[in-house]
């Protein structure tokens, strides 16, 4: 079974309106998500990213950078994917 290279996993996830932030990037696999969108980023996607609050260590506030595709970016983004849905071979 072919897997999906990690960028073109992430990119499906967000063409298909899905906001991400580091913590929930590495349950589906990414431990590097600002390496991964700047990579999509050289594809010509353009990522728009916002800092919010999540809970740190001890309970205490921590800033992250969440990640999602406006529109445009989604269209673009599904182009680039094409009908493999980001597989591999």
């Amino acid at each position: 079974m072919n897997r999906p290279v990690k960028w073109r996993r992430i990119l499906a996830e967000l063409a298909n309106g899905v906001t991400l932030d580091k913590f929930q990037a590495e349950r589906i696999g990414d431990h590097s998500l600002a390496t991964t969108i700047s990579r999509i980023q050289r594809e010509g996607v353009i990522v728009s990213r916002r800092l919010h609050e999540v809970t740190g260590y001890a309970s205490c506030p921590a800033w992250v950078s969440q990640y999602w595709l406006d529109p445009i970016e989604r269209e673009k983004a599904l182009r680039i994917l094409g009908t493999d849905g980001g597989r591999c071979d």
